[in-house]
């Protein structure tokens, strides 16, 4: 266990965490390995690959919640077999946080579930993972030298897991900008995000828990990171709503690596708040990108880590995104 990977163990809430690690087998391989995190109660987080791929299941009363379904099949039906015997009771709700194989390809492991997704993911699930050609292009391994081995020997995994019986199960409940839904005890709130990942992206946040599934940097230490298609006016009003509800933030939840406690979205509310106005304000006096860019350099954000490539890349994002006649 490194510091780095389990630093959300030392804070202030360390007394509320455990971390279980279970094998599938005594000599499992890595790829097979399945880790449970149990972040806080009634929640079930498990692991599993070299990304640190989360299924994440949230105990709802007479019911579960589950965000995200992992790479294929045979993966799912494991975390099936895990999931029924702790929570002896049925899952009801899967929400699909974005189309991507390694969060959507189990889903035909859960039809009994209402599967909820935007309407972009079932579009690109079908369009990227129609084939089998395309999934297996899709599986293709790209990444460094550093991580080949253990990413490959995934990805081939997985290509395996998927060469029969396996269905492509997009999500039969469409969900639009936003939507809320409730399950047991607990609501769940739905934002649609594009432009954090993929076009497809929701952010879910459950207030009686404290929940957040959303980017890890959004935790108040880092800088957001936007990407092509961002949709900045949802962003804003997706974290502007969820702060004004007035409910205190206990973890956000992403779809890798480790839950983080006690996340503060203050700080990347304001900075993106501040990003808008800056393109804005370039761009009514007839200035350029690159003399903002210039400007910023001095990285003028100061209570997030400093990421000026990162800010100076946002800045050409929001620039093309964002032209005068969508700024209010």
């Amino acid at each position: 266990m490194t510091k780095k990977r389990y630093n959300f163990l030392m804070s202030k809430r360390f007394f509320c965490f455990m971390a279980i690690f279970a094998l599938t087998a005594v000599i499992a391989p890595a790829e097979e390995e399945i880790r449970e995190i149990i972040p806080c109660n009634r929640v079930l987080v498990l692991q599993r690959g070299p990304w640190n791929d989360n299924l994440t299941v949230i105990d709802a009363g007479p019911s579960l919640i589950m965000v995200d379904t992992w790479s294929s099949p045979r993966a799912a039906e494991k975390a099936r077999g895990i999931i029924e015997q702790r929570f002896h009771k049925p899952v009801s709700h899967v929400i699909n946080t974005h189309h991507h194989w390694d969060h959507s390809f189990g889903n035909q492991v859960f039809v009994g579930a209402l599967i909820f997704g935007h309407e972009y993911c079932v579009t690109d699930m079908i369009k990227e993972y129609s084939s089998p050609a395309s999934r297996a292009q899709a599986l293709e391994y790209t990444g460094s030298l550093k991580e080949l081995e253990p990413a490959k020997r995934y990805k081939d995994s997985v290509r395996k897991d998927i060469e029969k019986d396996f269905q492509l199960t997009p999500p039969a409940h469409l969900v639009g900008d936003r939507e809320t839904f409730a399950s047991g005890d607990l609501t769940c709130k739905l934002y649609h995000v594009p432009g954090l990942h993929t076009r497809s992206n929701l952010t879910i946040f459950i207030p009686e828990l404290g929940l957040l599934f959303t980017r890890r940097e959004f935790n108040g230490q880092e800088l957001p990171i936007l990407r092509e298609g961002i949709d900045l006016d949802k962003l804003i009003g997706s974290l502007e709503d969820i702060l004004a509800g007035g409910k205190p933030l206990k973890f956000i939840l992403a779809g890798h690596y480790q839950p983080i406690a006690d996340p503060d979205l203050r700080p990347a509310l304001n900075y993106l708040k501040i990003l808008k106005a800056r393109v804005r304000k370039f761009r009514l006096a007839g200035r350029t990108l690159e003399e903002l860019q210039a400007a910023d350099a001095i990285a003028p954000f100061p209570e997030l880590k400093k990421n000026l490539a990162g800010h100076l890349a946002n800045l050409e994002i929001v620039w093309k995104e964002y032209p005068l006649d969508r700024h209010p």
